[in-house]
């Protein structure tokens, strides 16, 4: 979930300490398919890397099954993008609906956000609008530009590199996978929360 949060976390979610409440997604294309200004194919919360290029505003495997997920829990989804706001709505009314919206508390994009990542302006604005510390919250990226930008927002992330970001170097990114094709919330908490386990064991 490249530049989504989820905040207020259901039952299932406050029994571990270190259960995200808010998780960032990032959805990603142009009309030329360029990246965050890089070049590449549209692509939207988490691209497997294939073999055969995907078209443009395919949804990455396992995304929709997570976002799911995390609306049960009680969990806030958000958009955190520099992406241009009429290709995010042209992309997930064709994965989500005409309804989308209103599955995300958030959503910053190339309108209120102009600073292209790594720079981590559109992370910072969308944790201050959702009102949570970094620490509750839990990013997805695709390149090491937006790996950066998360991580000096404070924010652990799970990449999940495509066709043209594969090559790229992703030290300290929480987990990097193909895809998120089988990954559970149990999972994300379970990562997560030993993230922030690592400096009280370091102490």
């Amino acid at each position: 979930m490249a530049g989504e949060q989820f905040a207020q976390p259901g039952e299932g979610a406050t029994r571990f300490r270190a259960a995200p409440v808010a998780m960032i997604a990032v959805v990603k294309a142009d009309r030329r398919g360029a990246v965050d200004g890089q070049p590449g194919f549209g692509r939207r919360l988490g691209q497997p890397v294939h073999g055969q290029q995907q078209k443009p505003g395919a949804v990455g495997d396992g995304v929709l099954a997570l976002i799911e997920a995390a609306r049960t829990a009680g969990l806030k989804l958000a958009i955190a993008t520099t992406t241009s706001p009429v290709n995010i709505a042209a992309l997930l009314r064709a994965a989500i609906g005409q309804d989308w919206r209103q599955i995300f508390a958030v959503v910053e994009d190339a309108s209120t956000a102009p600073r292209k990542k790594p720079h981590p302006q559109v992370y910072r604005q969308t944790l201050q609008r959702l009102g949570l510390p970094a620490q509750r919250c839990l990013a997805f990226e695709d390149s090491a530009n937006g790996l950066q930008a998360a991580n000096a927002a404070g924010l652990a992330t799970v990449v999940t590199p495509n066709t043209f970001t594969a090559h790229h170097d992703f030290a300290g990114a929480l987990r990097v996978l193909p895809s998120l094709a089988g990954v559970t919330l149990a999972d994300l908490q379970s990562w997560h929360a030993a993230t922030l386990a690592q400096p009280a064991a370091a102490a």
